[in-house]
């Protein structure tokens, strides 16, 4: 059986008829595979280097969609960039985009009951996109979120999904980040050996680990896998506090997250990351006088080490 390209789960009645709309897409169609019978996920998580979803399912089988669609009978979590769970997220002010992608979750769609088939059409309209581009990628800019949000916010509860305004009537290619694989270069800020501890407990790992700067809430969320033996006790201690530590540098708190089919996990934390960061350059910005705009200027640098 060919690899599928979309994966659906939790979709419930609505499954087959979302398979149908994003199979026909104008280019000869694509394998989707609709789950939301059964067997049910277990696991879950999104390989960055290849651009696809692993999810093991209960009969012990591993598919490795491109894209996953989750509808709201998904029971298994879905994690997203720094560790934030897709449940954490939902709880969140920002709703998702159109109702169907969330900044931070790469490739991941979302349907509900009462709206599936309209937000099946706007899927299909973001699998032409990357289509028409060959990405392999594609995340809603958090930007296009936020404006989403605030038009929605601003428009009766009826014109939610039927709206006159431009950004609510459907997906528009400048909402979206997309990418391909094979074009991006390795983007780990550092892959190697590294020692986890807790208590008297020390354990050398390898670790594959990357970061950004989040600017709703000013900190630095550093996150990635790691791999070692003895982590499956680690982490059942629960709390004891763990710090993550490479070559000479700083014991920096570090959190165990889910654990993927391969038995590795997701290790994140929030704050001043256990590698160095390289130096960039910050601009001091000033209003530039007799026409209200502003002006750049190279002012000093910046390390966040």
């Amino acid at each position: 059986m060919p690899e599928a390209g979309v994966l659906i789960v939790g979709a419930g009645s609505a499954g087959p008829g979302i398979a149908r709309t994003l199979e026909d897409t104008g280019r000869g169609g694509r394998v989707v595979l609709d789950l939301s019978g059964g067997p049910d996920p277990v696991s879950c998580d999104f390989d960055e280097t290849a651009d696809r979803w692993r999810v093991r399912t209960a009969r012990g089988e591993v598919h490795r969609p491109r894209l996953l669609v989750a509808g709201p009978a998904t029971a298994v979590p879905i994690p997203g960039r720094g560790g934030a769970s897709l449940e954490e997220a939902a709880r969140g002010e920002q709703a998702a985009y159109l109702g169907i992608a969330r900044s931070g979750f790469p490739n991941l769609f979302l349907v509900t009951d009462e709206h599936a088939a309209e937000q099946a059409g706007h899927i299909r309209t973001c699998l032409a996109m990357m289509a028409a581009e060959e990405a392999t990628r594609i995340e809603v800019r958090a930007g296009a979120q936020r404006e989403f949000n605030r038009i929605v916010r601003r428009s009766p509860t009826r014109s939610r999904w039927r709206s006159r305004p431009r950004a609510l009537r459907g997906p528009e290619r400048s909402a979206f980040e997309l990418g391909n694989a094979d074009e991006r270069e390795d983007d780990d800020a550092y892959a190697g050996a590294a020692v986890l501890t807790a208590d008297e407990v020390a354990l050398t790992v390898q670790v594959h680990l990357n970061g950004h700067f989040e600017p709703l809430d000013g900190n630095y969320h550093w996150y990635g896998r790691i791999a070692g033996s003895g982590l499956t006790e680690l982490k059942r201690r629960g709390r004891s506090a763990l710090h993550l530590t490479i070559a000479e540098g700083p014991a920096t708190p570090a959190t165990l997250a889910e654990q993927d089919p391969w038995g590795n996990y997701r290790i994140t934390g929030v704050g001043p990351p256990p590698y160095p960061l390289e130096r960039v350059q910050v601009a001091a910005v000033r209003p530039q006088q007799g026409s209200g705009g502003t002006l750049c200027s190279k002012r000093n640098t910046f390390s966040g080490s």
